[in-house]
């Protein structure tokens, strides 16, 4: 899920749908279809960006759906995305890799300079980004993860947890 200053987004994995609906919930209606399994979504002030696993791709789209395209192929099994951090905003996506070998990885918003930023994840699952770090979580080893936002100083903030997913940080 993903929300703007007057909506929210989130992505039906079996439907290949991307929803959105005003901020008190009226108004749902699909504004992407057609895809194979849309999974992580997020959104700045005039795209919106989500994964598909299947493909080994992610998207982007104006914010009312129109104009969907391929931003990145080639990806291993990317899961979550997120955009922020300074200087930027740049995109932030893991690719799970199915095993021990998953990447956190980065890109400017037009999916040009492309670059794995922190390697030897077992099956990343989704991102955050704040200000100066990126979040991820690590459903296979148990941990939720933080790093600089140029992939230095990668450390657990939290082990022994089980199966964590979703991350979210805040002002």
């Amino acid at each position: 899920m993903a929300v703007d200053a007057s909506h929210l987004y989130w992505t039906a994995i079996g439907e290949g749908v991307i929803y959105e609906a005003n901020l008190d919930g009226t108004n749902p209606q699909a504004i992407i279809s057609g895809q194979s399994g849309p999974w992580g979504v997020a959104v700045d002030a005039s795209q919106l960006y989500w994964t598909n696993p299947v493909a080994g791709t992610i998207w982007a789209a104006n914010l009312d759906g129109s104009s969907p395209h391929v931003l990145l192929a080639l990806q291993d099994n990317p899961a979550g995305v997120a955009v922020g951090g300074i200087p930027g905003p740049l995109l932030y996506w893991a690719n799970t890799d199915g095993g021990s070998n998953g990447t956190i990885n980065r890109a400017n918003l037009n999916g040009t300079s492309s670059s794995a930023i922190v390697g030897g994840q077992n099956a990343p699952a989704d991102v955050a980004v704040s200000s100066a770090s990126v979040y991820w979580a690590n459903p296979n080893g148990g941990t939720v993860n933080q790093a600089n936002l140029d992939g230095s100083n990668p450390h657990a903030l939290f082990a022994n947890q089980n199966a964590p997913f979703g991350v979210a940080v805040g002002p």
